[in-house]
């Protein structure tokens, strides 16, 4: 679920520092284990996507859910309070988002402090 905005957030910050890391060898320096770190992550996080898609995982696990709530009626609680859950996540995502952005999952406050 957390990949395609990791990949989305990965993007953006390499983004900010191909645009920022040129205009000083202080902020170059201050970014450069960053940027590496970034574009690991944007690598591994890519690959991550391309093998979700090619082994089919969300229908791969639809089907085992099917199966799981045949088994075992009380699972079928468990999913619908999961989707509860996810609705919620749904509902505040602009504003997590936007948190998070600010924050980072990887490399925030890098960025903050060379904007300092």
């Amino acid at each position: 679920v957390a990949v395609p905005h990791m990949v989305r957030d990965f993007t953006k910050k390499l983004t900010l520092i191909a645009k920022h890391e040129g205009h000083s060898g202080r902020a170059a320096l201050k970014l450069g284990s960053t940027k590496k770190g970034l574009s690991n992550e944007l690598k591994r996080s890519k690959g991550k996507l391309v093998m979700m898609r090619k082994l089919k995982l969300i229908a791969e696990r639809q089907v085992e859910e099917v199966e799981l709530v045949k088994e075992h009626n009380e699972v079928q609680d468990i999913l619908t309070r999961l989707e509860e859950i996810y609705g919620i996540f749904a509902r505040d995502h602009a504003l997590s988002s936007t948190l998070n952005s600010l924050q980072g999952i990887y490399g925030g406050s890098a960025l903050l402090a060379t904007g300092h």
